[in-house]
């Protein structure tokens, strides 16, 4: 083979495969990176929805004057979504 009896060659075949494994490495931490920025993004968009939801049936709870069931469904997790279901309330990204 011709870079076995070249060393300029040989070199260059190293030099071409670190450099292919270095682009290997870059790509694979590109996706792991992009991977994070999703999950992030995702996390914040799954908070906006559910901070939507919380507010709607809040507000509407202070429309009805339910103000036990308000008080009660900030410590009762159970009875929340019993009344988000009531309201027929489902959760959904925020207009902010």
């Amino acid at each position: 083979m011709l870079a076995e009896k070249n060393e300029g060659i040989r070199d260059a075949a190293v030099k071409l495969r670190v450099l292919s494994e270095e682009e290997k490495i870059q790509l694979q931490c590109e996706g792991r990176e992009r991977y994070r920025m999703d999950m992030s993004c995702s996390r914040k968009e799954g908070y906006a929805e559910g901070q939507a939801s919380i507010n709607e049936l809040h507000s509407r709870l202070l429309t009805d004057n339910r103000i036990e069931d308000l008080k009660r469904s900030t410590t009762d997790p159970a009875f929340q979504i019993q009344l988000l279901e009531e309201y027929g309330i489902s959760p959904r990204i925020s207009k902010s």
